[in-house]
């Protein structure tokens, strides 16, 4: 998979993972929906350099792939849900992480995970989420988190061949007694 402008080709640890997460999301969340990976997404139909390329992006309520090239927001909405893979290690980033931050608030997603494979075990997730015109950190417990806009639960393991994983289970919801 070729990267488009500003953004960097996956490599093997990241591209297994956003591949496993491809394939698990539309088994666990019903109803249409796009899940995308590496694209490059415009959210400024007027300036084409105010773009990101997540990892994996997830737009719920259409479905195809919606052709090829960039994801024009304009066009197909924001997506709600996206996903970066860090591995330092083997894949540079080309922009820090707050200056990806900038541009998710931009871009209007409601929840962005950041899934770091060389992280230490209870920190490797991170999470936010909209509130108004921001995204905030939530807390996250455990290598563990709940995806509120997919209803399902995101789960770091520790398994070969990747040595780390994310993985998706259905989210159970606790009952109330």
């Amino acid at each position: 998979m070729l990267a488009m402008s500003f953004g960097v080709s996956l490599s093997k640890r990241p591209r297994a993972t956003c591949a496993f997460l491809e394939k698990a999301i539309p088994r666990f969340v019903a109803g249409p929906l796009v899940v995308s990976l590496d694209r490059l997404v415009l959210y400024d139909g007027a300036d084409p350099r105010r773009c990101l390329q997540p990892d994996v992006f997830v737009k719920i309520g259409t479905s195809g792939a919606g052709g090829e090239g960039p994801w024009k927001t304009w066009e197909r909405g924001a997506p709600e849900v996206a996903f970066e893979v860090l591995s330092p290690v083997d894949t540079p980033e080309p922009w820090p992480l707050q200056e990806k931050l900038k541009r998710y608030r931009s871009l209007g997603v409601r929840e962005l995970f950041v899934f770091n494979i060389e992280g230490k075990p209870g920190r490797r997730l991170r999470a936010w989420d909209r509130a108004d015109w921001d995204l905030v950190e939530r807390e996250v417990l455990g290598d563990r988190t709940v995806s509120r806009v997919l209803d399902v639960d995101l789960v770091v393991t520790e398994r070969e061949p990747l040595a780390v994983a994310l993985e998706v289970e259905k989210h159970e919801k606790k009952k109330k007694k």
